[in-house]
């Protein structure tokens, strides 16, 4: 597992599966970065479950394996997201889930 956690647990795959896969929240943040405004290629972005915890997911130089996992998390319709700032993030996603 190549993703990071933080929070005040300790990182597993049993808990990126509790927290993301199996039990997720009612609602979750995502946040994209890029290399920068100029060039938009993401190179990871961020899910936080709580005010707490967070799980940070790299998709360049190479993806993180765990990101297709996320698909079901992401096109949940009852899931509510907050996106750091939607209209980027959510253009984003196709580059980091393709």
């Amino acid at each position: 597992m190549t993703i990071s956690y933080f929070g005040p647990q300790e990182p597993s795959k049993s808990l990126f599966y509790e927290q993301l896969v199996d039990n997720p929240p009612p609602i979750i943040s995502i946040d994209t970065e890029t290399i920068s405004l100029k060039d938009r290629l993401p190179i990871g972005f961020s899910i936080a479950v709580n005010p707490y915890e967070a799980w940070w997911f790299n998709s360049y130089p190479e993806a993180d394996l765990e990101i297709q996992m996320l698909v079901g998390l992401l096109t949940n319709p009852a899931i509510k997201k907050v996106y750091a700032n939607a209209m980027f993030d959510m253009r984003m996603q196709p580059l980091i889930f393709s």
